[in-house]
C-alpha cells in the first residue's frame, strides 16, 4: 500500500463529526421525538448518507489489515 494512503480510514473517521454537525439542527437534534415528521425523504437521505460514510471507513479498513477479498467485495456490492 502506498504509504500516503496507509492512515486514509483514520481520516475519512473524521466524517462522522462532520456529518453530524450537518444533520444536527434538523434531524439529529430532534430525534427520534419529531415535533413535525420530516418525511420518508429525509430520513432515507441519513440511512444512505451514514452508510455510505461506513463503507468508506470500513473499506479502508480492509486493505490496511490485508483483506483485500473483502474490500473488493464490498466494491462490487456497492
Amino acid at each position: 500500500m502506498e504509504k500516503g494512503y496507509k492512515n486514509i480510514g483514520i481520516v475519512l473517521l473524521l466524517l462522522i463529526p462532520i456529518t453530524s454537525m450537518g444533520f444536527l439542527k434538523t434531524y439529529l437534534g430532534a430525534f427520534p421525538n419529531f415535533e413535525e415528521d420530516p418525511g420518508k425523504a429525509v430520513h432515507f437521505h441519513f440511512v444512505v448518507s451514514a452508510l455510505w460514510i461506513v463503507l468508506f471507513i470500513v473499506q479502508a479498513g480492509g486493505i490496511r489489515i490485508n483483506k483485500f477479498r473483502f474490500h473488493r467485495l464490498l466494491g462490487k456490492i456497492s
